[in-house]
């Protein structure tokens, strides 16, 4: 959720304070289908700032009227927009979360039949694969890629050679 905030009338924004504000409109700007639109409130009391909270998933266009109280009718109304980009922040908070899976030294690479599970471990399986040792049985086409100083096997693959090519499978 985001804050919003408006003021209306010209100059300092304290002479307008105590109104009604109510939208007048609130739109999802992406298909101009009418929402219902969230509550409006004065930041702290006498200020004239005013203030309205919207999670925002589309862009949304908005007029609001300060009500019969308000400062005339050059200073009546305001017009705005809430945009998805608006949420960025939010956004990043969750990257942030799904970044704490990238894992550590202490994460596992997989076997042949089980795949690492974290980013780590896929960086490590890579390291395991060029630095391990392959061994390739000739008369079979059987190619058997192992970690690296260990026997344990992490893929086995077969290579076939036609007259146009090498295939690995």
């Amino acid at each position: 959720m985001k804050n919003y905030f408006l003021t209306f009338g010209a100059g300092d924004p304290r002479n307008y304070s105590g109104l009604a504000p109510t939208f007048l409109i609130f739109v999802d700007a992406t298909n101009s289908q009418t929402i219902a639109p969230p509550g409006i409130s004065e930041v702290l009391s006498g200020s004239g700032i005013y203030t309205f909270q919207w999670g925002t998933t589309h862009p949304m266009a908005w007029l609001v009227d300060a009500a019969t109280t308000s400062p005339g009718p050059t200073g009546r109304y305001v017009s705005g927009s809430c945009d998805p980009v608006d949420r960025v922040d939010e956004q990043n908070a969750t990257i942030i979360v799904t970044v704490s899976g990238i894992g550590s030294t202490a994460s596992s690479f997989g076997t042949n039949s089980q795949d690492p599970t974290d980013v780590f471990g896929y960086l490590k399986r890579i390291q395991e694969n060029l630095e391990g040792n392959n061994l390739f049985t000739k008369l079979t086409g059987a190619l058997q890629i192992y970690s690296r100083g260990s026997s344990q096997l992490l893929i086995a693959k077969t290579v076939s050679n036609s007259v146009t090519m090498v295939t690995k499978t």
